[in-house]
């Protein structure tokens, strides 16, 4: 379930950790200290990229996303820095654990 935010003029754009696992969205912008939009910007949560919310940890932290053909997990504080516009899905990301090389 998507929860709307004031701070965003958009009712659409929410933040990465409030989408559901099977969700895919897309990067609107990356708050927070300049180090850490630069790291998040290296591991590909950069605007206009294409996300997939895979899983959540069994206590809910950290998640699993599909971004750039790689798999990571980020912790909900760091995930919330992350704005994004939910989509509907493009391509089905490989199964959890599955090397890229064997995709067919």
């Amino acid at each position: 379930m998507l929860r709307r935010s004031s701070s965003t003029s958009s009712p659409s754009v929410v933040p990465l950790d409030q989408l559901a696992p099977g969700s895919w969205a897309e990067v609107v912008r990356v708050q927070g200290p300049l180090r850490w939009r630069r790291r998040l910007y290296a591991l590909g949560f950069r605007p206009g990229t294409r996300v997939y919310v895979e899983q959540r940890a069994p206590l809910g932290d950290p998640i699993q996303y599909w971004v750039q053909d790689t798999w990571l997990a980020l912790r909900r504080q760091t995930a919330r820095q992350i704005w994004v516009r939910p989509v509907a899905p493009r391509r089905t990301p490989p199964e959890n654990g599955t090397p890229l090389s064997e995709e067919v």
